[in-house]
């Protein structure tokens, strides 16, 4: 028998066997080098689903060397037991925060301009302007 969680497993598994990223994509994963990422996100979202998948895929296919990946899980209310979604002031799932020596650099929120690594990358390349 199939549960809830079952199906949402298996939507975030299907995404991420699906989605298969570029070399410009791979490449642009490096302007997170030594970054620390934290990503808010609803397992009973749509857009988390798609894009969550789609950056652990990036992560790993890129061999990017991260500080720290942190990944939680947000119920309807936009809460977490830690209280990290209120801390960062969530609003839209998901929410994927780039941070350096944990000052925030930039923020995807719910859903990137373009293909998410090159989002990533062109939203780091204007923090640092």
């Amino acid at each position: 028998m199939l549960t809830h969680d079952d199906a949402e497993a298996s939507t975030f598994t299907g995404s991420h066997n699906v989605y298969s990223p570029d070399n410009k994509e791979l490449q642009a994963m490096q302007a997170l080098k030594g970054k620390s990422v934290l990503i808010l996100f609803g397992t009973w979202c749509h857009d988390s689903e798609r894009e969550v998948p789609r950056f652990l895929k990036l992560a790993d296919a890129s061999g990017v060397r991260l500080r720290q990946l942190q990944l939680v899980a947000v119920g309807l209310d936009k809460k977490d037991p830690a209280g990290l979604a209120q801390q960062y002031n969530l609003l839209y799932t998901p929410t994927i925060i780039v941070m350096d020596n944990e000052q925030e650099l930039y923020r995807m929120i719910e859903r990137p301009k373009g293909p998410l690594a090159l989002d990533l990358q062109q939203g780091l390349q204007r923090a640092q302007e």
